[in-house]
């Protein structure tokens, strides 16, 4: 059976906020103090993939699909925020809970991880890959991780369409047209950036690494373009450095602090 795409409602108040915030699963609880755990501290990170692949360049019809799908996603989430201004706009797809597995050799598999987020706002549960097929399917090195560019290849031949490209967003405006196209057509999205972000804050349950790293984005709310909170994914777990919880959540203008240095969006 098909599940159910996506759940958009827009509500006034406070209470959704508070629900939301409630009802993530939790992987492990958050210790910004805890050790390091191997992940990048033993590779150079100049090598490390999780992120745009320096040596791939977009055919001209890419660029041209790039381009149009752009902006109809700016044309589009600037038609809502008109409508949207003042209220509180949640929208959220449903996903479930999938883990890398907590091991050395995952390390690095928060690629195929986010990739199986992505793929459950679409599918059942049960047509999922395990994420070692998905690895595979994506060429990953264990000690390196994966290309965002085979992120996509994945999802577009699981999901049977073209609906997502590769692109890096120009800026945090774009980052939100793309996040809020997706999350409204129901399909979550993935984008790299680093845990570490350009004012010197690190995401929450990763302690003080500044890695490349690979999540997926499910939902947000806003009143209209202003005060956007994103709701994302973290797949990893302590044996890759991350001591958090499963479901988070970071303003929109925090988001882009992280992406911008890592840029690259699979939507």
């Amino acid at each position: 059976m098909t599940k159910l795409y996506l759940r958009a409602i827009t509500i006034i108040g406070l209470a959704v906020i508070l629900a939301l915030s409630s009802a993530g699963e939790t992987q492990a609880q958050p210790n910004e103090k805890a050790p390091h755990v191997g992940y990048f501290d033993e590779v150079d990170d100049a090598q490390m993939r999780n992120g745009p692949d320096p040596n791939y360049v977009p055919s001209a019809e890419e660029q041209l699909e790039i381009a149009n799908k752009s902006e109809t996603a700016k044309q589009f989430v600037e038609n809502l925020e008109t409508v949207t201004e003042g209220v509180l706009d949640y929208r959220i797809v449903i996903v479930g809970t999938w883990l890398e597995p907590n091991d050395s050799a995952h390390r690095n598999y928060c690629g195929p991880g986010a990739t199986q987020v992505v793929l459950d706002a679409r599918l059942d549960a049960s047509q999922i890959p395990h994420i070692d097929v998905i690895g595979a399917e994506e060429y990953i090195d264990p000690t390196w991780g994966v290309y965002t560019r085979f992120i996509r290849d994945v999802l577009n031949r699981r999901l049977g369409t073209t609906w997502y490209i590769l692109d890096a967003a120009g800026n945090e405006n774009y980052l939100r047209y793309y996040i809020k196209m997706d999350i409204i057509n129901g399909y979550a999205m993935v984008t790299a950036l680093r845990t570490g972000a350009s004012s010197g804050q690190i995401m929450s349950g990763w302690g003080n690494r500044d890695v490349r790293h690979v999540i997926a984005i499910y939902g947000y709310n806003a009143p209209g373009a202003t005060n956007t909170t994103i709701y994302y994914t973290e797949t990893s777990g302590t044996a890759a450095g991350y001591y958090g919880s499963y479901r988070q959540s970071m303003p929109m203008e925090q988001l882009w602090q992280h992406v911008s240095r890592n840029n690259s969006q699979v939507w």
